[in-house]
């Protein structure tokens, strides 16, 4: 090489940045890697294998603060290279790959990337109780829900003094990089941290108020928008609303049980499929023959007044359009009816008045 040959190997100027030299060394490496080149011929095995060693070498000159002002000053770069100290082309890698130069690069080797270790946040559970119209309608709740949060004191950190510490041994990557040679082959590969657990954190002085979790249990209020057209025993989920998820994850859902009373119970006896809500209502069996205006209760919460005409007959229905349960997807919504069932409420017993009443209607008959 000339005197300035490890920047033409990286391809930078001779005034490049740190983080040029590290992102040229990122894509050299990258490109060169023997495990790129399994499929190809001897001779293309052959360059490969020299191209990342000269990279390596370059790198691990020009990475060194110490080393660069020493080249720069016209040292010999023999004195930089595989005889100088064992210098180990893999060794440079790994050590590279821990100061964070490679980023997502281990991409393409055994294992594929790995993610810090964490989890998604835990789900939780609350109950609320609806009324039928609020049900039908759509209501704003209060709930109050128990869930691990992150800790004041320390901020989530789970150290002493609020901070967060990188582990050392892996530089808060929370993967450890390993490399093994197989002949002539080198496979690079990461693993959980074995110190750090995978977290890329280390707690020297734990929190006393959460013992160096990171998370307290706490009672937290939520004000929620229930749905319109609810019925009892369905779950509403609140996408997010859980515990707070680790490493990177996301919160966890929070599962709302619902439970819908009346006012009156037994007042709407049932529903059918296409929403309609049916409520039986008993009537003196005289009124129905002789006719008369009844009120009854709508689920939503207002009267409606029925006339009923003459020889109103048993089983008769009354319908009120749109007055039953409503379902939307968000976009469009439907409506079901309300239907009133009339019933005769006929008595227990008779005075001898209205037996006789009885009995000349039907001899007139």
């Amino acid at each position: 090489m000339d005197s300035k040959g490890y920047y033409k190997t990286l391809g930078v100027a001779e005034n490049a940045t740190q983080d040029e030299i590290k992102t040229a060394y990122r894509k050299g490496a990258l490109k060169w890697h023997p495990d790129r080149w399994v499929n190809a011929t001897d001779e293309e095995k052959k360059k490969a294998e020299d191209e990342f060693k000269k990279i390596a070498e370059a790198y691990n000159t020009l990475s060194d603060e110490e080393k660069r002002r020493n080249y720069d000053a016209g040292a010999d770069e023999n004195g930089f290279g595989p005889g100088a100290g064992g210098f180990d082309p893999f060794e440079a890698m790994r050590q590279a790959a821990q100061s964070g130069a490679f980023g997502d690069f281990f991409s393409g080797f055994r294992g594929g990337p790995q993610r810090p270790a964490g989890n998604k946040g835990a789900d939780v559970e609350a109950y609320v109780t609806l009324t039928l119209q609020e049900a039908i309608n759509g209501a704003q709740k209060e709930v109050t829900i128990k869930k691990s949060v992150k800790c004041p004191d320390c901020h989530g950190t789970g150290s002493e003094d609020g901070q967060e510490h990188k582990c050392p041994y892996c530089n808060g990557t929370g993967m450890e990089q390993h490399t093994e040679r197989r002949g002539n082959m080198f496979t690079m590969y990461q693993t959980p941290c074995s110190h750090c657990g995978g977290t890329g954190k280390q707690i020297g002085h734990p929190c006393k108020k959460c013992g160096g979790t990171g998370f307290v249990t706490v009672d937290e209020k939520l004000t929620l928008d229930i749905p319109v057209g609810m019925r009892n025993g369905m779950t509403v989920i609140f996408g997010g609303y859980g515990e707070a998820g680790t490493g990177g994850y996301p919160n966890g859902d929070l599962y709302l049980r619902i439970t819908v009373t009346e006012e009156v119970p037994g007042y709407f006896q049932s529903y059918d499929k296409d929403l309609n809500i049916y409520h039986e209502e008993k009537v003196n069996f005289v009124d129905a023959l002789l006719g008369t205006k009844i009120k009854v209760k709508c689920p939503d919460g207002k009267d409606w007044e029925i006339k009923l005409r003459e020889c109103t007959q048993p089983g008769e229905r009354f319908t009120k359009s749109n007055g039953g349960y409503i379902q939307t997807d968000g976009y469009y919504a439907h409506r079901g009816d309300y239907v009133v069932v009339i019933a005769y409420d006929v008595p227990s017993s008779l005075t001898k008045k209205q037996k006789k009443a009885l009995e000349d209607y039907k001899n007139e008959k």
